[in-house]
């Protein structure tokens, strides 16, 4: 036989070892897994692209919870619900803030709130300890929104000034401050502090107690004789789990007093 025949029949004898050796169907189960493995792909970026609700758990511990429903909550405490799942939430030592980034605390997130939460798992308890809470059902207050307002405040009242000496208005101010903004921050079991801002610089005090009205005559209180526009004091020596009672009071240069509508918040547990 010769040498180019004998090279024929070994070529196609190494072609049909091969075609004998291969899993028939090969082709068609390959383009069927890549099929399946786009498919996966396709539903992971559907899960990512709406992070309505979500957990993501790293290996180092870390934590991330979106769109959890709040079931219960004391103090800084509270269990969030996503995915059918409770998880146990310390938000002692968090930041808590609204939906736009604005300043928030604990007396403003309400059971069924939606929020988000960042942190670590305690790897003894399991509890997520959160370094940041987003409560989406809130907007909170726009950070430096207080500086803002206490500037267009006093802006207000040189105006005010202004027009009163132009219109001979000079004498006597008979004008109390005006009070508003009214807000608690710093909650704890046996602590509070008590914000709020006027028109003109003024006086704060504070009266505070658990009975409802509060009795301004019998009522503990704390005082700062400092003439400011943006005021807080601290409440100290408070029971937990307990309403409080709170009225404010100012006093500007000329001894004319206002003072606000009782409000009220809770200490933690």
């Amino acid at each position: 036989m010769k040498a180019t025949q004998k090279m024929s029949i070994m070529s196609w004898s190494l072609l049909l070892l091969l075609l004998s050796t291969t899993p028939m169907g090969i082709a068609s189960a390959e383009s069927e897994q890549k099929e399946q493995n786009n498919e996966t792909a396709l539903k992971m970026r559907s899960v990512v692209a709406n992070p309505q609700q979500s957990v993501r758990v790293e290996p180092n511990g870390k934590a991330q919870i979106d769109g959890a429903a709040v079931g219960s909550l004391s103090g800084a405490i509270l269990v969030a619900s996503v995915f059918g799942l409770n998880l146990s939430v310390d938000g002692t030592n968090a930041k808590v803030t609204g939906q736009n980034g604005g300043v928030a605390s604990w007396s403003d997130i309400k059971i069924g709130d939606v929020i988000s939460v960042m942190g670590a798992i305690n790897p003894t308890t399991g509890v997520i300890v959160a370094t940041k809470v987003v409560d989406r059902s809130l907007q909170g207050v726009t950070p430096g929104m207080s500086q803002k307002v206490e500037e267009l405040l006093r802006r207000i009242a040189q105006l005010q000034e202004q027009l009163n000496r132009i219109l001979g208005r000079g004498g006597t101010d008979t004008t109390a401050p005006v009070i508003s903004l009214v807000s608690f921050s710093g909650i704890t079991q046996t602590g509070a502090a008590v914000n709020w801002i006027t028109n003109e610089a003024a006086t704060s005090k504070v009266y505070f107690g658990t009975g409802s009205p509060l009795n301004l005559a019998t009522a503990s209180t704390n005082t700062n004789s400092s003439l400011v526009l943006n005021h807080s004091l601290a409440l100290s020596g408070l029971s937990a789990t307990t309403t409080y009672y709170v009225v404010v009071e100012s006093r500007d240069a000329s001894g004319n007093t206002a003072t606000s509508s009782q409000q009220s918040f809770v200490t933690s547990n």
